[in-house]
């Protein structure tokens, strides 16, 4: 990942930008054998250090809510990886520094964009934050919906209010034909129900089933393995100012762990799944992969799966049932405690992430969700869709967006109209101009991509963007 981004400042150079790199720690220089010899950097580890005791920041930040930047790495690190939480002490030094890290990568040198992926942990969350209140855009990249295409992330919650200007504005009488083909191309396969296009590819690591000697014994892992120890025995000064990976070869122990847990777990999770679905009222709730930012930044509210479950389900009209969709990457991640609590919920089914998703919604009286792309793919059968988070979609004349759970209970006692399927195509021909051709995965070339052809179509779309 490291390298993906060092050839993309190449790029950025090559057409006579500056650039200046910041990373979190050093770790990257050991594990990926990046070097940036002939570059300007700044490693937050070291400025860590360096101002371990600096206890404030300019007065101009005060109006950031600095809690929440740290709450993605909380969900993941503490909640998702088991791992040691920081003291209250350190973690205010923390994001002090973070602050202050960003800010003096401003006030020294004439940064005119950040460019990075979608905002994930506290690190892009806060120099989104700094450089905002400095006048200075953030853009990330992330995959779409859209196979083969992908998107720019220039708002807080990616692109919801650049994307619904969009939607309010297209006119399908004056969309090339070019596009209305690959809209009604699009759109027939959800109508034929057969088989929905994708953007996330099955048969990965990413897989449930993915064999853990496959996952472990690569070469990327050995590299890691091996840079992470040079790391440890050259940098062991700096791990406790290294917060996001701590002690990396710690860390890798700690997810290897985490994955025999769940080769055990998949032996005999299957039982908690419901099996012989009666014809019956249901919405479906999608589980999300997690830990991910479609949860922990989109809609950090709402990141207890119990809770919110549980308040959902209890707030549907009676008789109607709540489908909790397992998530296929996430199957034997949960613990045996988590089902057993969902099974608790009398009116909740827990159904195995083998069932036909196309089926369900289908049959289905509608989503509830946090930010799912099931509920891009209800909307798309025609089907009411109910958001807690922030997503592009929210803007959809069929999404109704859930700000507590009374209003969950209030909106389904009502009558929802959907709108017509023609509505559809007006909003893929939005979503096709907010994206673009190619593909953020970092092994470019399986889909047909180099890296080359990526950073072309970035460039340009930053240029179009923020600079013409």
């Amino acid at each position: 990942m490291g390298q993906f981004h060092i050839n993309f400042g190449n790029s950025l150079k090559e057409q006579g930008h500056n650039v200046v790199y910041a990373l979190a720690d050093r770790l990257p220089f050991y594990t990926e054998a990046i070097t940036l010899e002939n570059d300007k950097y700044y490693v937050f580890s070291d400025f860590f250090q360096e101002n371990f005791d600096e206890s404030t920041f300019d007065n101009k930040y005060h109006n950031i809510n600095i809690n929440k930047l740290f709450f993605s790495d909380f969900d993941r690190n503490i909640i998702h990886q088991e791992m040691k939480a920081l003291d209250q002490d350190l973690y205010e030094k923390l994001m002090i520094n973070l602050v202050n890290f960003f800010d003096t990568i401003i006030s020294e040198n004439e940064i005119n964009i950040c460019v990075y992926e979608s905002i994930s942990n506290s690190f892009a969350y806060t120099a989104f934050e700094v450089l905002k209140v400095n006048g200075i855009p953030y853009c990330g990249y992330g995959g779409s919906r859209l196979k083969g295409r992908f998107e720019l992330y220039t708002e807080e919650f990616g692109s919801t209010t650049r994307f619904e200007n969009i939607f309010n504005n297209v006119e399908l009488n004056n969309v090339s034909a070019d596009i209305q083909l690959y809209v009604d191309e699009f759109l027939e396969q959800y109508r034929k129900a057969t088989e929905m296009p994708t953007y996330h590819p099955k048969g990965t690591h990413l897989d449930w089933n993915h064999s853990i000697f496959k996952k472990y014994l690569d070469i990327d892992k050995v590299n890691l393995l091996l840079g992470s120890l040079e790391f440890l025995f050259k940098e062991y000064k700096s791990i406790k100012y290294s917060y996001m990976i701590g002690n990396p070869f710690l860390k890798l122990l700690k997810n290897f762990k985490l994955q025999l847990k769940k080769q055990v777990r998949i032996r005999y999770a299957h039982k908690y799944f419901d099996k012989n679905l009666k014809v019956e009222k249901y919405y479906i709730y999608p589980q999300h992969f997690k830990p991910e930012s479609s949860t922990s930044v989109l809609a950090r509210h709402y990141c207890d799966d119990v809770a919110l479950i549980r308040n959902i389900a209890f707030n549907l009209p009676f008789g109607t049932k709540l489908y909790v969709k397992e998530h296929f990457v996430n199957f034997g991640k949960l613990s045996t405690k988590y089902y057993k609590e969902l099974k608790k919920i009398p009116n909740v089914r827990l159904i195995s992430h083998e069932e036909n998703i196309q089926k369900l919604l289908v049959n289905s009286l509608g989503v509830i969700t946090l930010t799912s792309t099931v509920g891009f793919e209800g909307l798309l059968y025609n089907k009411p869709v109910f958001v807690f988070g922030n997503v592009f979609y929210q803007c959809h004349p069929n999404c109704f967006k859930i700000t507590s759970y009374d209003d969950l209970e209030k909106i389904l006692k009502r009558n929802v109209i959907v709108v017509d399927q023609d509505v559809n195509r007006k909003f893929i021909v939005a979503y096709y101009r907010n994206t673009i051709k190619g593909n953020v995965y970092y092994n470019l070339s399986s889909e047909g991509f180099t890296q080359t052809n990526f950073n072309e179509q970035f460039l340009k779309a930053i240029d179009e963007r923020f600079f013409n």
